[in-house]
């Protein structure tokens, strides 16, 4: 088994080699250097942490703190990496097939695929740990002992969460399909990381803004004790990080020994009890997935609920249908919700002063039309709001089809039937929320009635013209080949997308608030000033997406070829 677990190793291992080899030198360069800035910003906060164990130090800590600390990150944060990790290599590999059935050890295969295609997540976080580990026996002034054992159970300490990732994913997919369990475990994914990257804001949007940011004497004695109570915790890592420190000052107690012994016996022997005792399992979950199939349906003879519909409508539902039915996709739809919803409270929160976005009124002091009024900002930020939500959406509304786009694109469908049903499916949303705002408004901002149907029309026109000109971009610049649906965009979509953007709602903005000061100064000729500047906003906007579409209609030969 040990013979057969090194040849898979050195396989995988050189197949990953010359896979790098294709990478952009750029690439290796900014990998090397923030590999590097890494290690050194743990080296630094780890010495950092060893004056903090001094009584002159701003706060005192143990000196078994950091170290248990580090264990314990590392020991619990690869149990997701590693859950994933199984979940792609034991169930979603296209090689297994054969290797099950090469005169191989079927333990082998199990060890060669946890282990040999370490994830990123992995390297990251010994990278972050290792140096800060280091520099803190050195700030403390432990003795050689302490950075042999630490270096050997720092390393070791991942295969206890890629043992118990695996061991779930194993367990999980005998309930769930493979595939199915991956997109889910991908939506998670996304989900978590946008959740802990607005952890950084959080004090932000929830202080006041004017608050001191000086810690006083008392808030340092809460901090102290809450990290130290930390190496309280009834955690095998936190028993080594004591152990560790106490081999490392020459007290080597039968006490730190067998504390080292059992977290040995919980990584490097829970390891390889998965691999001995976890294999039957694996085993019999592969053989069900392959032998599992997609039962028998009868089909009938009936067009459908939707077999009369118009082609936009559709294609519009087949593709809310796909990004509510993918976990992935739905994932993405909720963070851009999560950060429009936020950009919002962010614009509309206080400042110190008490004012906020919303504070002008309509009249000025002087009984005049305020020209930045609460209804305009309001109007403004429904725009906004619908730009955050559904400007991804627009520019992958092609990228969803995937392989399925060259069906598409063989059907009897031309490429501006298929760019109006694209434009549809997502302006109808778009609609829908900003009519729901815009009366919400009525009853929370003080803005006249009168104009609010003026102000519904200029949504209804530029939110048009907006998508249809973002939709359009992403015909022409679309990502066909992508597994992740964060990188469903092309990049070569971004700096158009942006300049045509600001442009277009620069120029549409103008209009609307010119036409808005002008009617009001000419109260006698207001309604056709707001007719006049309705049918410049609405033939301006015609004229910009006629545009778009006929490129696009040029353009479609090579969609997709590139």
């Amino acid at each position: 088994m040990l013979a057969d677990t090194i040849l898979l190793l050195k396989l995988y291992w050189t197949i990953d080699r010359r896979a790098d080899s294709g990478t952009r030198r750029s690439s290796k360069m900014i990998l090397v250097i923030g590999g590097i800035v890494l290690v050194l910003l743990s080296g630094a906060l780890g010495y950092f942490a060893s004056t903090l164990t001094e009584e002159s130090g701003l706060i005192q800590l143990r000196a078994e703190i950091l170290p248990g600390l580090l264990f314990t990150i590392v020991l619990f944060g690869v149990v997701f990496v590693g859950f994933n990790q199984a979940l792609q290599a034991l169930y979603l590999s296209d090689d297994l097939d054969r290797l099950l059935v090469a005169p191989v050890h079927s333990q082998a295969v199990m060890t060669a695929k946890l282990l040999s295609r370490m994830p990123s997540m992995v390297t990251f976080m010994l990278a972050a740990t290792i140096p800060a580990l280091l520099t803190f026996g050195i700030g403390v002034g432990l003795n050689p002992l302490y950075y042999v054992l630490g270096l050997t159970l720092i390393i070791v300490t991942p295969l206890f969460g890629i043992s118990l990732g695996a061991l779930i994913a194993i367990i999980m997919v005998r309930l769930l399909p493979a595939r199915q369990l991956n997109e889910w475990v991908g939506a998670a994914s996304i989900v978590i990381g946008v959740l802990l990257s607005l952890l950084i804001y959080l004090p932000t949007f929830l202080g006041s803004g004017d608050e001191s940011a000086v810690l006083d004497a008392q808030s340092l004695a809460s901090i102290e004790n809450f990290v130290n109570h930390l190496g309280d915790l009834p955690l095998p890592s936190t028993w080594v990080g004591s152990a560790l420190v106490e081999i490392g000052r020459g007290q080597i107690a039968a006490s730190a020994v067998g504390a080292v012994l059992t977290y040995l016996l919980i990584t490097v022997g829970f390891f390889l009890v998965t691999i001995l005792l976890a294999n039957r399992l694996f085993l019999t979950g592969w053989l069900r997935m392959q032998s599992g199939g997609a039962a028998t349906q009868e089909i009938e003879q009936r067009p459908g609920l939707f077999g009369r519909s118009s082609l936009d409508f559709i294609l519009a539902y087949k593709d809310w249908l796909l990004r509510i039915r993918d976990p992935r996709l739905l994932a993405t739809l909720f963070t851009a919700v999560v950060l429009a919803l936020i950009s919002v409270f962010a614009m509309l929160r206080p400042g110190g002063n008490g004012t906020s976005l919303l504070s002008p009124s309509d009249t000025m002091e002087d009984g005049s039309v305020d020209p930045i009024s609460a209804g305009i900002v309001f109007c403004g930020m429904l725009y906004f709001l619908g730009w955050m939500l559904f400007n991804r959406l627009a520019l992958t509304s092609l990228s969803i089809e995937r392989q399925a786009f060259y069906i598409l694109k063989v059907a009897p469908i031309s490429a501006g039937q298929l760019l109006r049903s694209k434009i549809f499916g997502i302006f109808l949303p778009y609609a829908a929320i900003s009519t729901i705002g815009l009366v919400a408004g009525l009853f929370l901002v003080n803005f006249r009635l009168l104009w609010a149907p003026y102000g519904w029309l200029v949504l209804m026109i530029m939110g048009y013209g907006l998508l249809a000109f973002l939709v359009s971009v992403g015909f022409l610049y679309p990502n066909l080949e992508w597994d992740d649906p964060r990188r469903m965009t092309n990049r070569k979509a971004s700096l158009p997308s942006l300049i045509g953007s600001v442009v277009y709602s620069l120029v549409a903005i103008i209009v609307a608030w010119f036409t808005y000061i002008v009617a009001n100064a000419q109260q006698a000729y207001a309604v056709p000033i707001v007719i006049a500047g309705l049918t410049l906003l609405a033939g301006g906007t015609w004229l910009f997406v006629h545009r778009r579409s006929r490129k696009v209609e040029d353009a479609w030969a090579r969609i997709g070829t590139e």
